[in-house]
């Protein structure tokens, strides 16, 4: 189980180490959803890491979605290998009210 993910944009990739600027690729089968507006809280996430490569193709494709530049898209040339995570489940945790 992950906990405390915090989304840095609407797509799939989380900072889980908020000290260190790591970020995780999360997957997951559409049998559920994350909000837009989840972006910036925490989160606790169930299921499964695995190691896995990621095309030039579908890199430059994420970082479309999170809205870069055609030079930031461009400049993506290689393919990366990289830990990633499948999630079974996600619980969004909404701040106790003060």
């Amino acid at each position: 189980m992950l906990q405390n993910l915090t989304p840095i944009s609407p797509s799939i990739y989380f900072n889980y180490r908020p000290c260190c600027g790591e970020n995780l690729f999360v997957d997951y089968d559409y049998e559920f959803l994350l909000p837009t507006s989840s972006q910036g809280q925490n989160m606790v996430m169930t299921g499964f890491a695995y190691w896995d490569s990621t095309s030039v193709a579908e890199l430059q494709h994420y970082a479309e979605d999170r809205g870069a530049s055609e030079e930031e898209i461009a400049a993506i040339t290689e393919p990366t290998g990289e830990v990633k995570f499948k999630a079974t489940g996600v619980k969004i945790l909404i701040p106790s009210e003060e």
